[in-house]
């Protein structure tokens, strides 16, 4: 009866334990590294404006914040069509001002960190999100409008890591980690231009 008892517990716990056992482990940036996601950028508008934000990134028009863009090689409806990190852009020039997008892809030439340029269709339904140090506050730049004329993102592809908390950012803007104000190293691992090739 004892046996029969310790068998049946035995059973129970390696089933109870069983989605744990055969949970995939969860996936980081290496080193127990966090990944801050977030930019400073520089936005040229049509009129001639400069707006320059920081912490910044792409956000769709369900307020989703996008570390990435959709971008499209080929036609306005597509040859092929895939995500694009922004931690691979060095910057944006769109070509097609005030036209109308095909589908919400706006003709661009776009140069990656590593130096490569090409004639790209970038979705441009959203918006860059970011604080504006000149006034203070978030502020919203749309692009779907075709008001803006260029992005230029200041980062180089590598990054930069804080050897307190382990954070990894990619704007060469941040000298100090702005959550534990310890200065910011390059990092060993960084990715580096040569390492961002397509």
């Amino acid at each position: 009866m004892f046996t029969m008892l310790r068998r049946i517990i035995a059973t129970g716990f390696f089933l109870l334990s069983f989605p744990f056992l055969t949970a995939q482990e969860p996936v980081s940036f290496g080193r127990e590294r966090t990944y801050d996601p977030f930019y400073d950028v520089q936005m040229e508008l049509a009129d001639g404006e400069i707006i320059n934000l920081t912490a910044a990134a792409f956000h769709n028009m369900e307020d989703q914040f996008k570390y990435f863009f959709w971008i499209r090689r080929g036609t306005e409806t597509g040859v092929v069509t895939y995500p694009l990190e922004l931690n691979r852009i060095k910057e944006i020039i769109f070509t097609d001002l005030y036209g109308t997008p095909e589908n919400d892809f706006t003709p661009a030439e776009m140069t990656l960190t590593n130096g490569q340029s090409y004639k790209v269709f970038v979705d441009t339904l959203g918006y860059m999100g970011g604080f504006d140090p000149a006034f203070g506050s978030f502020a919203r730049v749309f692009m779907h409008y075709n008001l803006v004329k260029r992005i230029t993102f200041k980062q180089d592809g590598s990054y930069l890591l804080c050897p307190h908390c382990g954070t990894v950012y990619y704007s060469s803007g941040l000298k100090e980690c702005p959550f534990d104000k310890t200065l910011l190293v390059p990092d060993d691992n960084s990715l580096g231009q040569n390492k961002l090739a397509e």
